[in-house]
């Protein structure tokens, strides 16, 4: 039984150390309790649109060992099922062919690591039919490698925070 142990260890530490394991994230939409966004007053129908111009997945780290793989095309899916959901509690009707558009696209990410921690960071572009854009960027930590896709969609629910308490971007909304 030792020897089963010692061997799983070595061919782990293997795997590690060869750049053989990698990681990929599986996002879902970001999950709001209701009073983390600000009740907006929009009274026409909103259309979402996935702007992202990626499609597949890209190395979005690399350490010792381990490459972190992710979709930037799903991650702005994800974005915008969590504002789809956000849009819904509050009553916003949403279709594609409304007049006032928001086109999200998540064009960057990245899997770092920190001192005893990794760091996931994400970047997300919204346009509106006006041809307003904003960026907004969001961070999170985390401790496990294994708790990557529940790090990005905890930093895409920061950029949907930031992208919702954006005065300019209400102001397109409400009006």
């Amino acid at each position: 039984m030792k020897q089963i142990v010692k061997i799983g260890i070595c061919i782990t530490i293997l795997l590690v150390l060869s750049g053989c394991w990698s990681i990929r994230t599986n996002t879902k939409a970001p999950v709001f309790p209701d009073n983390a966004v600000s009740k907006l007053n929009v009274k026409q129908p909103v259309g979402l649109i996935n702007s992202s111009s990626r499609s597949g997945e890209i190395a979005i780290g690399k350490m010792t060992g381990v490459t972190v793989y992710g979709d930037l095309y799903k991650f702005t899916e994800s974005s915008i099922s969590a504002l789809m959901k956000i849009f819904e509690k509050q009553n916003i009707e949403i279709d594609n062919s409304a007049s006032k558009t928001l086109a999200l696209s998540v064009y960057d990410a990245k899997s770092e690591m920190g001192e005893g921690y990794f760091i996931i960071t994400t970047a997300l572009r919204v346009r509106t039919g006006d041809d307003l854009e904003k960026e907004y960027v969001g961070m999170q930590k985390y401790s496990y490698h294994f708790g990557t896709s529940t790090a990005v969609e905890h930093s895409l629910a920061e950029c949907l925070k930031q992208m919702l308490s954006d005065k300019d971007l209400i102001h397109y909304l409400e009006n």
